[in-house]
């Protein structure tokens, strides 16, 4: 096998040449050659085995190539021995040097090839396994790391330091003390959280006053009203009950009410009722006295016989008035009456006598209806 060339492949990229392994693998097989083919300690190259300059002895040339015969009877036996191992020793020298000399220079020859032949070859680019740089530098660069010693220092800077306080924008406090700290994050501590709700004040014990027509407050629970589940529950009257009107603790339905009330008036049947808007009974004279009423202001005398009469709250005026007339304490005596005026602030009265005489009554009463 000869010496293999490495191919480098197109300027300037290389591209189409060995890949390293195939270089290397040339070299090694280039290697190998050298290793199976060089000579031995004692081995003599094959242009060693005649030297290139012979030389006499005893007038006898000598080259290495064969054995020379010198006549015994011109030296001494001696003489001879020492000639013959001064011409072994020197014929294995030369050989020696000359296939030493050779071997190296051949081994010389093959390394300075093969450094060539790698330096030819360039980088490895990244696509391909490599660095694309011929040096620890550029190839950090082109796979964009850090070099250890770039790591190690940027650690070093990212370390809070050994003095002083991490500053809020480093996700420190600023501070050396937990009060300070809460000062700068403006936040309460545990104790002045504690003291501040207990420095609020307490609500005052209220009770909730029963509710009245007059009065906002509480429904009392009782026979008619309970709770259960957060809900009122309300017990209604039965007509019967509504009726009766005797029990204060069950509420009643406005159609129940009506009918009461009907009941109550001892109204029957499906007439509708009406209701007395005012009322009084009163004893006539120059002051007139009022013995009872319902929504009378004042009964008041223009002359003998002539009283008007006030409402003390104004109704609908068209109403009717109905009324009871006694002239004199026996009560026998007749009489007479006309209403005039009507207005919803009151009415006038005319009274007379048995004898169509103008007359203050002894006792009359009046009760006006309206809507």
């Amino acid at each position: 096998m000869a010496i293999q060339k490495f191919n480098l492949g197109a300027e300037p990229t290389g591209e189409g040449g060995d890949v390293d392994r195939v270089s290397w693998e040339k070299a090694s097989a280039n290697f190998k050659y050298l290793d199976e083919n060089k000579l031995g300690k004692n081995e003599a190259a094959g242009s060693a085995k005649k030297l290139e300059t012979p030389f006499l002895l005893n007038g006898v040339e000598v080259d290495g190539s064969a054995n020379i015969t010198i006549p015994t009877s011109d030296i001494t036996k001696e003489y001879v021995d020492t000639a013959a191992s001064t011409a072994e020793s020197n014929a294995k020298t030369a050989a020696a040097q000359d296939a030493s000399g050779k071997a190296n220079s051949a081994l010389s020859s093959s390394k300075s090839y093969t450094d060539q032949q790698i330096g030819n070859i360039g980088t490895t680019p990244i696509n391909k396994g490599g660095t694309g740089a011929t040096n620890a530098t550029s190839a950090r660069t082109n796979l964009d790391v850090y070099s250890k010693t770039e790591v190690t220092q940027a650690i070093s800077n990212a370390k809070p330091p050994d003095t002083g306080t991490t500053p809020i924008n480093k996700g420190g406090t600023g501070a050396d003390t937990a009060e300070k700290a809460r000062t700068n994050l403006d936040v309460p501590s545990n104790t002045d959280l504690t003291q501040a709700i207990a420095a609020i004040p307490k609500p005052q014990t209220y009770t909730l006053p029963t509710a009245s027509t007059t009065t906002k407050g509480g429904v009392k629970v009782g026979t008619g009203l309970s709770i259960a589940a957060e809900a009122l529950s309300i017990q209604f009257a039965s007509q019967t009950e509504a009726n009766a009107g005797i029990d204060d603790a069950k509420a009643i339905t406005s159609k129940k009410m009506n009918e009461a009330v009907k009941n109550q008036l001892n109204a029957t049947g499906s007439a509708p009722t009406f209701a007395c808007r005012a009322w009084v009974n009163f004893e006539g004279g120059t002051t007139p006295i009022m013995r009872a009423n319902g929504n009378i202001l004042s009964v008041s005398r223009a002359s003998t016989g002539v009283y008007t009469v006030r409402f003390l709250t104004p109704i609908y005026s068209d109403y009717s008035v109905v009324h009871g007339l006694n002239v004199s304490s026996s009560g026998k005596a007749g009489g007479a009456l006309s209403i005039s005026n009507m207005t919803s602030s009151g009415f006038d009265v005319n009274i007379w006598n048995n004898t169509w005489n103008p007359s203050d009554p002894y006792m009359a009463s009046f009760g006006v209806f309206s809507k």
